[in-house]
């Protein structure tokens, strides 16, 4: 049977793992610009969500790269993850790669693996809005949160963990500029491909 397409599903696939990648080098160039000035506990924890999404975009980014699946298949794959470091970094699309396994066991050794996005979030609201959370929480894990968020910051760990797995996967799957003329571009197949991807917001 032909295919009634005319992107296949790696092209499909490979113009979403750029937009997860493209997502992955703004949250490093945001930790950049604000790292100087984030002088307190809450601007830090901000900073390391952003490499922790930065981490997660790069390495979903992979699992489209890789690939060969519909993009629907692969998108419910990456959805299905959700934001939890372990099970990407298991995906075999991702730990078939030494050198990614390598950046994976700094996550696990400095227990990074075991934060989740919201925990900066869950923490400050409680804070703010719950008089009494204070006295609920365990004081020492929250200062051992706090005290491993200071010194990834001041040592820049968690940011050249992150930059190393976008450089990694930028060398594995680096991106081509082709120039071309207006008359060669494919109308028919640019707005498939942009129907494709719409179609999974339905998902």
């Amino acid at each position: 049977m032909c295919n009634q397409f005319k992107n296949s599903n790696e092209e499909i696939n490979r113009i979403i793992g750029n937009y997860f990648l493209d997502d992955s080098r703004s949250f490093l160039s945001r930790y950049n610009l604000l790292i100087e000035t984030a002088t307190d506990k809450g601007r830090r924890c901000k900073l390391l969500v952003d490499m922790l999404f930065s981490i997660e975009c790069s390495l979903k980014a992979l699992l489209f790269f890789e690939s060969k699946a519909d993009e629907k298949v692969t998108y419910k794959k990456v959805k299905r993850i959700g934001h939890k470091l372990n099970n990407l970094f298991n995906e075999q699309d991702i730990s078939k790669y030494s050198k990614i396994n390598e950046y994976y066991n700094q996550i696990k050794s400095i227990g990074l693996n075991d934060y989740e996005i919201h925990l900066r979030y869950t923490l400050e609201s409680h804070i703010k809005f719950d008089p009494c959370y204070e006295k609920k929480i365990n004081p020492s894990k929250e200062e051992e949160y706090y005290k491993m968020v200071e010194e990834l910051m001041v040592t820049g760990q968690i940011y050249n963990i992150a930059k190393g797995l976008l450089d990694i996967v930028e060398e594995l799957h680096p991106t081509k500029f082709v120039t071309i003329k207006f008359s060669d571009i494919d109308i028919e197949k640019e707005l498939e491909a942009g129907r494709r991807i719409s179609d999974l917001k339905s998902i």
